[in-house]
């Protein structure tokens, strides 16, 4: 993705009024959840570009994406609720578990994300940025973090279900941005104060 694209926000393939087949309704399901992948690809490209940055609009569109990531997450949390009402087979009730914890974990995500965008401004409201060394090791682990969730959203689009394993890695990989950045403020806060404090 890029910062500034165009991306559709709300439910895209599901309606709530409209459900059809079971089979074809988890199709539906998973196409949706693989469009929230895709928002929060975005929503992280501009928190990373945001910290590097600190650029307040950047952050405002993370604020913007962050709420759009959770009101789509109610939607499809509404419309799995109607559809597990359903006689299913086993094999989609499994699949419709995996669904919801996807979700979940992509809701999560979108929380960190948010969080990121915000240390950003907190670095740029102390007249600080993020050191050259910090920003390197955080265009790595933002590049790991956006190829799997590539992954997990070209695996959905095409019908097949990510391991908790992958989802796992994602979350510790969001995590880790988030503490690399926290490392960074707090580096520069302690320079900042030992130079204060040490006198002529």
């Amino acid at each position: 993705p890029t910062s500034g694209e165009e991306i559709s926000i709300g439910a895209v393939f599901i309606k709530q009024d409209s459900i059809p087949t079971t089979a074809k309704a988890i199709r539906l399901l998973e196409k949706e959840i693989a469009h929230q992948v895709h928002l929060v690809k975005v929503l992280f490209l501009n928190a990373v570009e945001a910290v590097k940055t600190s650029n307040h609009q950047k952050v405002k569109k993370v604020v913007s994406l962050e709420s759009a990531t959770d009101d789509l997450d109610s939607q499809i949390m509404e419309y799995l609720l109607t559809l597990s009402q359903r006689k299913m087979t086993s094999k989609q009730a499994h699949r419709l578990g995996i669904l919801v914890n996807v979700s979940n974990t992509l809701e999560n995500l979108g929380d960190t994300g948010k969080r990121i965008a915000s240390s950003g401004e907190k670095l740029y409201s102390h007249g600080m940025k993020i050191a050259h060394t910090s920003a390197l090791g955080l265009e790595e682990l933002y590049a790991s973090l956006d190829e799997s969730l590539t992954e997990i959203e070209l695996s959905l689009n095409s019908g097949r279900m990510p391991s908790g394993k992958r989802l796992k890695f994602i979350s510790s990989g969001a995590d880790d941005i988030v503490a690399r950045i926290h490392r960074s403020y707090l580096k520069q806060i302690t320079h900042k104060h030992l130079n204060l404090y040490s006198g002529p």
